[in-house]
């Protein structure tokens, strides 16, 4: 069984997930918590598989109970968020930072259309995160200053005309972590896909925009894209470039479950024929495997996350 906390200050949300979850034969949740300082007691009397955290609460937030779940009991952590809007979104992307797994919209118990595949979506997604090993992260205190710069692979050095960056679950962590590396004067423009519930691509592109100093905006087709900025994909769009280095969105079948899809993105890169770097970093699944073979196989670099990061 997975043992699921459920967090959250209003008791009819978590009676929601309550009831949402122990629909699944597979989930058990083991307790429910109104507040960070509640859900901080209950992790360590219970060992959930995996956290359903809310942010906005009494007490100790949810980023702050993510920060110190982190440091001292490391548990699955789950964003549950009810705002897309970019000003709340980003608030929660801060959780992620502190080491929560992935963001999702809190689900509806209505029956429009879509809302049914959104519900099975969320407890999908929810057992999938209780698979994930998590490692203990210590934290330095908020406004310290932004990470430091990465080590740096030793590759060979080439002229690289763009660089294409897929990432998953704890993405958005890793990305702050390596766009925040970058050097100023870095002059090739960064296609980014990031596999993210809906609602919140506007809202991650401005938090990593404002986390990094680096510009992050939404990929828009047929764009030229310039040096040192970041394109990403919108949601619902393959992402691709041309051989004259303008953005080109898809609307083709998704690839395996995803669309924006790593795989659509590196063969784009392989066959634009543009001297390419292809950067695979931490998530779930083999999405990106196949592109990335047929961008070796073109010529272009390929980078890979660390396990253990």
């Amino acid at each position: 069984m997975i043992r699921v906390l459920v967090v959250d200050d209003s008791a009819t949300n978590r009676e929601l997930l309550t009831e949402l979850l122990s629909a699944d034969p597979e989930v058990e949740v083991v307790g429910t918590a109104s507040d960070g300082l509640e859900c901080l007691e209950r992790v360590r009397s219970l060992r959930p598989s995996v956290v359903t955290m809310d942010i906005q609460m009494p007490s100790l937030d949810g980023i702050a109970a993510t920060r110190r779940i982190m440091a001292a009991t490391p548990t699955p952590i789950v964003i549950v968020s009810g705002n897309v809007n970019v000003a709340d979104a980003r608030v929660s992307f801060e959780a992620l930072k502190a080491g929560a797994l992935t963001l999702l919209r809190r689900p509806s118990l209505g029956d429009g259309p879509g809302d049914s595949d959104e519900r099975a979506s969320f407890v999908r997604t929810v057992k999938a995160m209780s698979e994930i090993q998590v490692v203990r992260r210590n934290h330095p205190e908020p406004g310290s200053g932004r990470p430091g710069p990465a080590r740096r692979p030793a590759c060979e050095t080439r002229r690289i005309a763009i660089v294409g960056i897929a990432a998953s679950t704890g993405g958005p962590a890793a990305l702050v972590r390596v766009l925040s590396s970058l050097p100023r004067e870095f002059r090739a423009p960064l296609m980014l896909v990031q596999h993210m519930s809906h609602g919140f691509l506007e809202s991650l592109a401005s938090w990593l925009s404002t986390s990094t100093g680096v510009s992050v905006e939404l990929a828009v087709h047929g764009s030229l894209m310039s040096a040192g900025r970041v394109y990403l994909a919108p949601e619902d769009r393959h992402l691709g470039v041309d051989p004259g280095g303008r953005v080109l969105l898809s609307s083709e079948p998704p690839i395996g479950q995803f669309r924006p899809a790593a795989d659509h993105l590196f063969a784009s890169l392989a066959r634009s024929l543009l001297p390419a770097l292809g950067v695979i970093l931490t998530g779930m699944g083999q999405d990106g495997t196949s592109g990335l073979r047929e961008l070796r196989a073109a010529g272009g670099t390929i980078v890979a996350q660390d396990e253990a990061t």
